[in-house]
C-alpha cells in the first residue's frame, strides 16, 4: 500500500522493450552526453570486460568487429586476471614476514634495554666516555627503536661481551652468544621481508603492465564499436556499455533529508539532481539488514506511508535516467511519529 506508485524499476532500463528501443532524443547543445569513461577500481574492470567479451560473444560477427574480438579480449583479460592474483599471493606472503621481523626486532630491543641497564652499574646512568667501549656514545645511551640502527648496536654489545667476559650475567641471558642468536634473527627477518619486498615490487610491476594492456584493449573495442553502431543502438548495452548518444548517468544526489509527517508517514527530499528522469528512494527498517527499494517519484520529493509509529527508518535516495544510476546520496533517518 505505501510504497506502490506504480514507478519502481530497479533496473533503470527494465521500462524500455531492448528489441524495440525508444527513439532516441534530439542531441541538444552542450548535452552531457554518457561517457564510458573505464572505471578505475579493478574489480569494476574486470566486470565491465567480462560484459564486453560476452557481448562479443553474441555480436562480433554481427556488428563486423574486426580488431577486437571475444578471443583478444579474453586473453587480455585471463593475462590480468592471473597476473592480478600473483601480486595478491605475494603481497599476503609478506605478512608473516613482517610479524617475524616485529617480533625478532622486539627482541633484540629488549635485550639491549636489559643489557643498558645492567651495564648502568659500573658505567654510571649518564653518557660518558666510557659508554663508547660499550657500543653507545658519550652523547646518548638510548636504545635505538628501528632495525637498522638496533642491528649495529648488537653487533658493539657483542664485542664488548666478548672482550670482558666478566660483564656477562649467564643467569640473566646477558651473554655475547646471546648477542649473537639476536643479531642473525634479525639479520635473517629482515632479509627475508627485503627480499619479498623485491618480489611484491616486480609481481605489481607485472600486474600494472597487464592492466594497461586490458585498457588499451578496453578502450580500443570502444572506438571501434564507435565507427560500427549508432550512438543510440541498443547493442552498446549488450557490451556493457552506455549508448554515447544518450545523456550521461544522473549526477549524485545531494542534500537528502527525511522528516517525519505524523500518522506514520516521512516526507524523504533531496536537491534536484542533474540530468535525472526520475529518482529511487531506498529504505532500512529496523528489522532489516538491507537497503530496498521504496519507491521511484519522479520529483525528488516524495510522502511514504504506512509505518510503525516510533520506529527510525533509515533512508537514501539516486538519481536515475535512460543511462544508468547516480550515485547515492547521504544516509538520512527518521523517527515515525
Amino acid at each position: 500500500m505505501r510504497y506502490d506508485t506504480g514507478k519502481k524499476y530497479d533496473d533503470p532500463l527494465s521500462r524500455y522493450d531492448q528489441s524495440d528501443p525508444p527513439k532516441p532524443k534530439p542531441i541538444k547543445k552542450g548535452r552531457i552526453m554518457a561517457s564510458n569513461k573505464l572505471p578505475d577500481k579493478l574489480d569494476a574492470l574486470v566486470t565491465l570486460t567480462e560484459d564486453a567479451a560476452d557481448g562479443c560473444h553474441q555480436l562480433e560477427v554481427s556488428v563486423g568487429l574486426q580488431h577486437n574480438k571475444e578471443a583478444d579480449l579474453r586473453l587480455d583479460l585471463g593475462t590480468f586476471v592471473t597476473k592480478a592474483a600473483g601480486y595478491d599471493t605475494v603481497l599476503s606472503a609478506r605478512v608473516p614476514l613482517q610479524s617475524a621481523l616485529t617480533v625478532a626486532r622486539s627482541n633484540a630491543r629488549g635485550w639491549l634495554l636489559m643489557a643498558r641497564d645492567n651495564f648502568k652499574t659500573f658505567l654510571g646512568s649518564t653518557p660518558s666516555n666510557a659508554w663508547e667501549a660499550a657500543g653507545w656514545s658519550a652523547e646518548s645511551i638510548a636504545v635505538p627503536s628501528t632495525s637498522d640502527l638496533i642491528l649495529p648496536l648488537l653487533q658493539k654489545v657483542q664485542g664488548y661481551l666478548t672482550a670482558n667476559p666478566a660483564r656477562e650475567v649467564a643467569s640473566m641471558n646477558l651473554t655475547a652468544a646471546r648477542a649473537g642468536v639476536l643479531h642473525t634473527a634479525l639479520s635473517d627477518a629482515r632479509a627475508a621481508a627485503n627480499t619479498q619486498d623485491d618480489a611484491i615490487r616486480a609481481a605489481k610491476d607485472e600486474r600494472d603492465v597487464a592492466e594497461e594492456a586490458l585498457r588499451t584493449r578496453m578502450r580500443n573495442l570502444i572506438d571501434e564499436l564507435m565507427q560500427l553502431l549508432d550512438p543510440m543502438s541498443p547493442h552498446w548495452l549488450t557490451f556493457g556499455l552506455k549508448r554515447p548518444g544518450a545523456p550521461d548517468s544522473p549526477a549524485k544526489v545531494t542534500n537528502t533529508r527525511a522528516t517525519a509527517a505524523g500518522g506514520g508517514k516521512v516526507r524523504v527530499q533531496c536537491d534536484p539532481a542533474a540530468r535525472a528522469e526520475y529518482y529511487q528512494i531506498y529504505q532500512q527498517l529496523p528489522d532489516e539488514e538491507d537497503f530496498t527499494l521504496a519507491d521511484s517519484p519522479p520529483m525528488p520529493d516524495e510522502t511514504l506511508e504506512g509505518y510503525t509509529v516510533g520506529a527510525t527508518v533509515k533512508f537514501k535516495m539516486r538519481a536515475v535516467n535512460e543511462t544508468g544510476t547516480g550515485r547515492f546520496g547521504d544516509e538520512v533517518s527518521a523517527t515515525v511519529t
